[in-house]
């Protein structure tokens, strides 16, 4: 009998109807009752595991991962739907075009290249469809079905015509915006031109002194009678980039004797002194300094006169050399004032520490006003956004990270690897966690070899998935999280997740104290949980060792990544074998790993 009951037979019906109330998917029904009229004995077994796999993914939840075999039956489709109906060259073969009359009562017949009225006809109609359904993209390229129908047909010269018209006005299309971007280069220039000349005053921009040098837009490119392109008591030290151009980077000249002013009061040439030799008796050649930010979001910056240390010219904050029995907070404050005259004693806050120089950010209501010695050949109060050129080594991270405003800013600045992990933020702790390794693996819990393809989990839809991921310490009884064990395990979730080598990594939002306290101990790694259907494409192989090999295809359900404790051993399949290596501690303030 085809159906067991009639209470069967009506549930089929309602679902492929879509009005099941019982939770069986349209598809299924529609295919259980085609084999059940088709009188085809119904394969019970495989309509369990479907119906599983589709309860997997409404609500209810299995007690683990699983992992479904594929149909132990196929469900014939109408040939012309399926491959074997179809023409590797376009169109349909001899058994697509009988399947499709049989189903439409329709009288479709085996193409006619030679010539004649039906090649004429097809030919007419299928141009008409291709220029008024056919997207211009799908219409210029050669392999698309509806081109390789038409050189089936031997259309070819009406396809090659039409093919060279499109391809010659996109041609055109091209050469209009190139002459557009060239147009408005020149508008540019010209612009540039006008404002270097009231720059420079009345310095000569005519042929051989002032000429644009053939095809170059930079400024640079300009030369004037005394090849500088700054103003008086300036001078040029290399290039900075501003409304994203390339720009001469104007600064006191380190031989001026007077204030310069105009265009920026606010940069102040010093006054040569003798210079003085610079001890450096600290421990290591440790040093540090202080950045000052305003409300107004301006930073001061002091430039390195030829006294001044390494890299002299370039652009940085007030500081220098630890002393001995000087802690690196006395170092700056004692430097600060020495170079600037600044005397500050308010509270600093340790944004950046590369091992050889720390950072100190001081938040001040104004600016200060500023006293240069020795050292230095200039100051200014400057946006951080743009500041001057040429920095001195590390400022920039060290603007990025005082000028980070939101918990995804310090997350970049972990990813990129500017920052350790963990950092506290508010109420958080962000931490860099790996998410998931690729390629060969060994579960030992089961005894199972498996093979994680890297082109399925290293590209931007995957990471799109571990978005929100949610982060639980040690995996539940149950595989994959109930509501329970949600309340009992989630400690936080995952919010910038990237690519590391050939592992997904992410950084994650901690909230939960206690697992803050037990990560950062050390001595823990991660274990993501994935869950695959009849979909996925697994495949179970034999090792020559007898072993078994799960090839791996794509998880329907990524439910969560587990922190890997000392109580379940510390260690997750992606460590290979090796250290616990799934949990970054850097931070030398919470990790003995550094």
């Amino acid at each position: 009998m085809p159906f067991e009951s009639e209470a069967q037979r009506k549930a089929m019906y309602a679902a492929a109807a879509g009005k099941s109330n019982i939770g069986i998917p349209q598809t299924v029904a529609e295919k259980f009752i085609k084999h059940a009229t088709d009188g085809n004995e119904i394969d019970n077994h495989w309509l369990e595991q479907v119906l599983l796999a589709e309860m997997i993914k409404g609500d209810e939840i299995p007690d683990e991962p699983t992992v479904l075999s594929t149909p132990e039956f196929e469900v014939d489709a109408e040939a012309w739907q399926t491959k074997e109906g179809k023409n590797k060259n376009g169109g349909l073969n001899e058994k697509g075009r009988k399947s499709y009359n049989k189903e439409h009562g329709a009288h479709l017949k085996a193409p006619q290249p030679e010539g004649g009225p039906r090649k004429e006809s097809f030919c007419a109609r299928m141009k008409g469809m291709k220029a008024k359904l056919t997207n211009p993209e799908t219409a210029r390229d050669p392999d698309s079905r509806i081109n390789k129908s038409l050189r089936k047909w031997k259309c070819d010269s009406e396809l090659v015509s039409e093919m060279k018209k499109l391809e010659l006005q996109h041609l055109r299309d091209q050469l209009s915006e190139v002459a557009e971007h060239i147009h408005k280069l020149k508008a540019d220039d010209a612009g540039d031109i006008q404002e270097l000349e009231v720059r420079l005053g009345d310095k000569n921009l005519e042929n051989g002194e002032g000429e644009v040098d053939g095809g170059t837009n930079e400024a640079s490119s300009f030369v004037t009678d005394d090849k500088d392109p700054c103003w008086e008591g300036y001078e040029q030290v290399g290039m900075k980039e501003k409304n994203g151009k390339k720009v001469p980077n104007c600064v006191p000249s380190a031989d001026a004797d007077t204030t310069i002013k105009g265009a920026f009061p606010e940069v102040v040439a010093a006054e040569p002194l003798v210079e003085m030799p610079i001890t450096h008796d600290g421990p290591a050649g440790r040093a540090s300094g202080i950045m000052f930010l305003t409300p107004d979001n301006k930073i001061l910056l002091i430039r390195r006169g030829q006294g001044g240390g390494d890299f002299p010219g370039t652009w940085c904050i007030p500081g220098g050399h630890q002393k001995k029995d000087e802690t690196l907070e006395e170092a700056a404050r004692r430097e600060c004032f020495e170079e600037t005259g600044i005397k500050y004693d308010g509270k600093l806050e340790t944004i950046y520490d590369d091992g050889q120089f720390c950072y100190y950010l001081a938040r001040v209501e104004d600016k200060s006003n500023v006293t240069l010695n020795y050292e230095s050949s200039g100051y200014d109060w400057t946006n951080p956004e743009d500041p001057p050129a040429p920095m001195h080594p590390g400022l920039d991270v060290a603007i990025r990270i005082a000028t980070a405003k939101t918990e995804y800013d310090y997350a970049e600045l972990i990813r990129e690897g500017s920052l350790p992990s963990p950092q506290m933020y508010a109420n958080v702790m962000l931490l860099a966690i790996r998410i998931t390794g690729t390629g060969l693996a060994y579960r030992s819990s089961i005894g199972e070899y498996v093979w994680r393809d890297s082109s399925l989990y290293l590209n931007d839809d995957f990471l799109k998935r571990c978005n929100g991921l949610i982060v639980v310490m040690d995996h539940p009884e149950t595989a994959v999280l109930t509501s329970k064990e949600f309340k009992d395990r989630a400690v936080g979730s995952i919010i910038l997740p990237y690519i590391k080598g050939d592992e997904v990594w992410g950084i994650a939002k901690i909230y939960d104290q206690d697992a803050v306290n037990e990560i950062c101990e050390g001595e823990i790694s991660t274990s993501p949980s994935v869950v695959f259907d009849n979909t996925a494409g697994n495949t179970t192989l034999t090792t020559e060792n007898g072993d078994p090999l799960l090839i791996e295809g794509v998880p329907f359900l990524l439910d969560h990544i587990a922190i890997v404790t000392k109580a379940r051993g510390s260690k997750g399949v992606w460590d290979k074998g090796g250290d616990p290596t799934g949990v970054l501690l850097t931070n030398p303030e919470v990790s003995e790993n550094d």
